[in-house]
């Protein structure tokens, strides 16, 4: 699915809402081979977040 989206130019966009360090590590890894975004927070912040943009190679907290 990942390689398919990649060739096609489509790129995933995924919002975490938990603080899992291996399910950060695996949606960054993820986030980073499909050159797309991932958005992170937890439960109790869900108003901020860090967003990962691969497109733009760039990372911010809102």
């Amino acid at each position: 699915m990942i390689s398919g989206c990649r060739k096609k130019k489509i790129p995933i966009t995924t919002f975490m809402v938990t603080e899992d360090p291996y399910l950060r590590s695996f949606v960054e890894r993820l986030t980073e081979l499909n050159r797309g975004r991932a958005y992170f927070t937890s439960v109790d912040r869900l108003g901020e977040f860090v967003i990962h943009d691969f497109i733009t190679q760039r990372r911010r907290r809102s």
